[in-house]
């Protein structure tokens, strides 16, 4: 199958300006947000990150390109070796509550699947990449936690992730703006402690099933 995601042009030109391309990957965020797919042009870019369509062009041949740049990251999948399944949770959420805190990243992912709806095949696949893919990559590192003994039999790995993803989202993405400079400051003991007790907890399930009002 062929991967409709653009993938970057190898460009001749000046040297790259990282300050330049910094600016210009966070306008692509915060003008994707905004506007959507349609209203996301190289003029806009320009405008935004306040460089010439000429450094635009000499970086990226296409917008497709740039957003693809700028997007992407936003979502990536775990990657690396964790001594333990928990220093991996705890990693992958930090990540995802710090990108959380960012408005501008908030409105790019959560329209991100709305436009690749009715948009260019394209922005289906990199929907998929950005909220898919981290969430099958954790899925992938529990199951082996669980296979190797890390973790009992009867854990499950879908309640384990939803409480901690459910639970990140509602700290950081649902939280009210005026409380978002006090959150940042606890992410890392939120997280770990969040990570901590939902591990525990779903120890003491797999353990004692008749805990649980649900089966599994």
């Amino acid at each position: 199958m062929t991967d409709p995601t653009p993938q970057p042009t190898a460009r001749r030109g000046r040297p790259r300006d990282t300050a330049a391309d910094a600016r210009i990957l966070q306008a692509a965020v915060e003008i994707f947000g905004e506007r959507g797919w349609h209203g996301f042009t190289m003029d806009a870019l320009a405008e935004r990150a306040q460089v010439g369509k000429a450094l635009l062009y000499d970086r990226w041949a296409t917008k497709e390109e740039v957003l693809v740049a700028a997007i992407e990251p936003l979502g990536s999948a775990l990657t690396g070796t964790y001594p333990t399944i928990r220093d991996a949770i705890v990693a992958d959420l930090r990540n995802r509550a710090k990108l959380a805190l960012s408005l501008s990243t908030r409105w790019a992912t959560n329209r991100l699947p709305i436009e690749a709806e009715s948009g260019p095949p394209f922005l289906k696949e990199l929907a998929r990449r950005v909220g898919e893919e981290p969430v099958l990559e954790m899925r992938r590192r529990i199951h082996a936690a669980i296979a190797s003994g890390e973790l009992p039999p009867r854990t499950s790995v879908t309640r384990l992730l939803d409480a901690v993803e459910g639970a990140v989202y509602m700290h950081f993405v649902a939280a009210p703006n005026s409380l978002l400079p006090r959150i940042a400051l606890s992410i890392d003991s939120y997280v770990e402690q969040l990570v901590d007790d939902q591990l525990w907890l779903a120890c003491q399930l797999a353990i004692n099933p008749e805990l649980s009002a649900t089966p599994n």
